[in-house]
């Protein structure tokens, strides 16, 4: 009896592989069960063709929109290429199509430049002009970078401008946006160590004598630092542009400037063994020392000098003079002393024709 009872199994549960389970219930009979599971079916099926029509539309959406990228993409390139090559009448029919995909403002996705960046930057006189006066491109557009046109044209000497021709352009494409309402002096935040301004570009990538000259006539300022406190006239000598750092002393640039970490343009030509721009910096450095620490010196030695010449001049005069003077006397001695003696010769001569005369008398007397 205990023994059959130890082995019934519990009413509640179930063993079954050493796991449990709860027992199943069956429901009771129903007659409308299976009008149930008819109403189920149905509604799996309307699910079903919901669920596919959802999908389809997601598909197609995501087919349309990746067509789109994909051909803005497309356009996107054969922009860039045009203005490598600058094929003018392929970026005409681009922009003057109403239904075109690209704005002229827009920033492009690699490098986040705009067009007239990317024109001025390859130094294309043509499609610059092109873009500003015909599709109204802005001269003060910006990259991701706040890169302007104006400054990508001045850093251009760092690839397309390189030769004099180059140099050419360039200076025509800075011309032509100054012109036309390009800031000189953009505004940044002096803390950001990344912004530069148009003549930071220039001097740092060695552009000509003649392009620092525009930018400083139209009024950049050619000792601005930036957040290092380096100013033009230093990364210009940090990068051995010769002529660059020749061109900004010309026009004003300071000598003593100094970076946060006090140092100049001559202790960095030295360090960096730039030696023809050390050389020409010390000559600058004792022509602006000359004025204010040599000058009343050298003009009292000069004074000093020219004194003592003046001197030596007058008693070399005054002693011509006494020899001079010695010399008339000793003449006039000598003449005198000549007069004398003809005086006695005559005397002499007299007096002997007149002892002979009275002789004679007295002979004939006798």
């Amino acid at each position: 009896m205990l023994t059959s009872m130890a082995r019934r199994p519990s009413p509640h549960v179930h063993h079954m592989n050493g796991l449990h389970h709860q027992p199943y219930h069956s429901k009771p009979f129903n007659d409308d069960d299976d009008d149930n599971e008819e109403e189920r079916d149905a509604r799996r099926v309307r699910s079903r063709i919901l669920a596919n029509k959802l999908s389809e539309s997601l598909l197609n959406r995501s087919s349309s929109t990746s067509s789109t990228i994909n051909k803005e993409d497309s356009i996107e390139q054969r922009v860039k290429t045009a203005i490598d090559i600058c094929d003018i009448d392929t970026l005409r029919k681009i922009y003057s199509q109403s239904s075109s995909l690209i704005s002229i403002e827009r920033r492009f996705k690699s490098g986040g430049w705009t067009v007239l960046i990317h024109a001025a930057y390859s130094c294309h006189f043509s499609l610059v002009s092109l873009f500003v006066l015909e599709f109204g491109a802005d001269v003060n557009s910006k990259s991701s970078e706040q890169m302007t046109p104006l400054m990508a044209c001045c850093m251009s000497s760092h690839s397309k401008s390189a030769t004099t021709s180059g140099n050419d352009d360039q200076l025509s494409i800075c011309r032509f946006l100054l012109e036309h309402g390009a800031h000189i002096e953009p505004s940044f935040d002096t803390s950001d160590e990344k912004m530069m301004t148009p003549l930071m570009l220039a001097a740092r990538f060695g552009s000509s004598s003649a392009l620092i000259h525009l930018l400083v006539k139209y009024g950049a300022k050619i000792d601005r630092r930036d957040a290092k406190g380096w100013c033009p006239l230093i990364m210009a000598t940090q990068h051995g542009h010769l002529g660059s750092v020749e061109a900004l002393i010309k026009y004003g640039a300071d000598l003593k400037s100094t970076t946060n970490n006090g140092l100049t343009a001559l202790d960095i030509a030295r360090h960096l063994k730039h030696e023809a721009i050390v050389q020409f910096l010390l000559g600058e450095e004792m022509k602006s020392t000359q004025p204010s620490s040599l000058s009343l010196p050298l003009c009292d030695n000069q004074c000093e000098l020219t004194n003592e010449n003046v001197n030596n001049e007058i008693l070399k005069v005054s002693d011509e003079s006494i020899n001079d003077d010695n010399i008339l006397k000793l003449s006039l001695d000598n003449k005198q002393n000549e007069q004398s003696r003809k005086s006695l010769i005559y005397m002499g001569a007299a007096a002997a024709v007149g002892g002979a005369l009275l002789f004679g008398l007295i002979y004939m007397r006798s």
